[in-house]
This record gives C-alpha cells, sequence and structure tokens, in this order.
C-alpha cells in the first residue's frame, strides 16, 4: 500500500470541538494549521490519542456535504497503549478530495493535554506477494525534536545481500514516540504508523507483517531512513524493518 503518515498535534483544554493543528510536513502543504493535499487519497487508518478525550471526528468541505464523520476508536493515554484502539478505515477509505484543507477536531475533559491524531494517506494497494518475511533490528541515538517529524540516523545490525527490497513494514519505539514514518528513496510517500512507548507494547498488527501491502522498494545498499513524532526529545529509539526480496 502506497501512503502517506500526516500528524497533527495541539496543548488542547476544550469541551467543545476544538481542531488540532497540522505538524508541518515536507510533502504535502499546511495551510492554516490544516493539511491541503495536492491530489485525492483515501483515509485508511486514523489513531486520535489524548489523555481526557471524549470524541474525534474529521473536518472538510467533503465531509461537511454529509456530515462530520466521528472516529470511533479512541486511545485515553497519554502514551500509545498495548494494541491501541484504532480505526481501521482500509475496507472502505474516506475520501480526501484534493486542493481541500481538512483536519481532525477533538473534545477533552476541558483540562489542557497534549493531543495527537496521526492519519495514514492512501492512494494504492499492491498487496504483499508470498515469501519470506525479513525482520532487522537498528538503533538510533539522533536527538530528537519534540512533536516534529524528525530524521534519525539507524544503525543497522546487519547488512542485507545486494539486491532489491520490498519494505512491508515494522515497529519504532522509544519512551516518547507516537509516530513515525519511512522515507524511501525515489518515493515522496511516506509510509508509517503508530510507535511504541515500550519494547513491552504491540502496536496494531497493521504496520507490520505486510498488514498494508508493500510498502516501497529500496536497494540493498540504501535502506530506508526513518522519521520519528515523540513528546519529548529523546536519543534511544529502537528500529525493527520488515522486508522481502524483490525481483530484479
Amino acid at each position: 500500500m502506497t501512503y502517506h503518515t500526516v500528524a497533527f498535534f495541539e496543548n488542547i483544554g476544550s469541551t467543545a470541538y476544538d481542531g488540532v493543528t497540522a505538524v508541518q510536513d515536507t510533502i504535502l502543504n499546511t495551510v492554516n494549521n490544516r493539511i491541503l493535499p495536492g491530489r485525492n487519497y483515501g483515509l485508511s487508518w486514523c489513531y486520535v490519542m489524548g489523555g481526557t478525550i471524549n470524541q474525534a471526528r474529521l473536518d472538510s468541505p467533503q465531509a461537511r456535504s454529509v456530515v462530520l464523520p466521528q472516529f470511533l476508536q479512541i486511545d485515553r493515554a497519554v502514551s500509545p497503549s498495548t494494541d491501541p484502539n484504532f480505526n481501521d478505515l482500509r475496507k472502505n477509505p474516506f475520501l480526501i478530495r484534493g486542493l481541500e484543507e481538512f483536519q481532525p477536531q477533538v473534545v477533552n475533559d476541558g483540562v489542557a493535554e497534549d493531543d495527537y491524531v496521526i492519519m495514514g494517506l492512501t492512494e494504492s494497494f499492491e498487496p504483499t506477494p508470498s515469501g519470506e518475511i525479513w525482520s532487522m533490528r537498528g538503533t538510533s541515538t539522533t536527538a530528537s525534536t519534540a512533536n516534529e517529524w524528525s530524521t534519525i540516523t539507524t544503525t543497522w545490525d546487519s547488512e542485507l545481500p545486494a539486491g532489491s527490497w520490498y519494505l512491508l513494514g515494522g515497529i519504532v519505539q522509544s519512551a516518547n514516540a507516537i509516530a513515525y514514518r519511512w522515507v524511501i528513496e525515489g518515493q515522496d510517500l511516506r509510509p508509517g504508523g503508530v510507535a511504541t512507548s515500550s519494547l513491552n507494547n504491540r502496536t496494531a498488527e497493521l504496520f507490520y507483517n505486510g498488514g498494508q501491502g508493500i510498502l516501497g522498494r529500496f536497494q540493498a545498499w540504501n535502506p530506508p531512513r526513518v522519521q520519528i513524532l515523540e513528546t519529548a526529545a529523546s536519543s534511544d529509539i529502537d528500529v525493527l524493518m520488515q522486508f522481502m526480496r524483490a525481483p530484479g
């Protein structure tokens, strides 16, 4: 699945719906604290997290033509839970229309808190082929910047044999992590997912084991880089990447 991961973050204390500000994105434009895509996408998944969030919905001109759709699943937490409550919309993606700004809105208990919304915007889907799925671990000591997409340098435990490989997902963990995305050479869209804050936690299965099909293709000498979104700066990050050999 070729898709792009976008994030929204804001310190909010409101018992009425309040828009969550888009995290600056180098691929999609951010305008008026919203994301402005240049073409149509399908919203294939959404993760909503905050300590006292009660409700969340999507606001866009396309949505307003009917009703602002509610996100049914909310993770009332300050870091991603194990098996987090999660909106899996892959069977019926919601249309995100190109050249229309969009933004999530949330309601919480009214006490100021950091609220996050992470979304996957799908462009196409390529199913995972049959075959062996390999996993490789890496670590990073790159200092991230809180509440921004920070590109980290990963030191991998192993080197891949020469050739082409399909990226199929993985897991990214750090004490302050909220989300991550993969940066693949020659591909503008950056697929990613919900991170874990502990090695003992498990994220949603669609982010690994090929749950979203082929995310991209890379050469052994140039593996994907990682961008991470964290609540506070850290420099102790674990990365698990999954892949399989591609033809050619």
